[in-house]
């Protein structure tokens, strides 16, 4: 059998590309941790959106065609909970002796699926607003991600790893902008 070896190299540099992996600072459980000034007298998460799915899952096909969509914006659970409210608490210095009462709002999070003629696409997006309040001051970031995982085979337990990851990503990113403003 003799192989061309451009189409070859083709076919090698393709699958490579297809099978991407999004970059998530806090993915590794010893990522760089912020220590903000603050101490959380309380930590509430509110749901903003609007047309939550019943289901949590993607509608993925067994076999898929360019062209095929779907989006779901799946209701939050206590885990996705957990995971703003801890992501949180492990950025925030014990030792502070500034209070704080913060409400995190999610404004949109979802997850999409897309395919074409090469490979399927993964997607979360995630966008929140935190609110802080220290004594009698306000302070108020917005921040938001979307994260792109493309592969041969999309999967319901990666499409929930991402949106778990976007999720972690995105509080630590906006935990980031609420140092920054609190600093100055």
């Amino acid at each position: 059998m003799n192989l061309n070896p451009t189409l070859f190299l083709l076919t090698v540099i393709l699958l490579l590309v297809s099978c991407s992996t999004p970059r998530f600072v806090t993915n590794d459980e010893e990522y760089p941790k912020i220590g903000l000034d603050l101490v959380a007298d309380a930590i509430v998460i509110e749901d903003r959106r609007e047309n939550v799915s019943i289901s949590d899952d993607l509608e993925l096909p067994f076999i898929s065609h360019r062209g095929q969509y779907d989006i779901v914006v799946p209701p939050l659970k206590s885990d996705h909970e957990e995971i703003i409210k801890q992501t949180i608490l492990d950025n925030l210095d014990s030792e502070s002796t500034l209070q704080a009462f913060l409400t995190v709002q999610v404004l949109n999070a979802r997850k999409e699926f897309s395919a074409t003629y090469w490979s399927e696409r993964e997607t979360s997006m995630v966008e929140l607003k935190i609110v802080a309040k220290v004594g009698e001051k306000e302070i108020v970031v917005l921040e938001s991600g979307e994260y792109i995982k493309k592969s041969i085979d999309a999967t319901y337990k990666r499409s929930e790893r991402i949106f778990k990851n976007a999720l972690k990503e995105v509080t630590y990113k906006a935990l980031k902008k609420l140092e920054h403003k609190i600093c100055s």
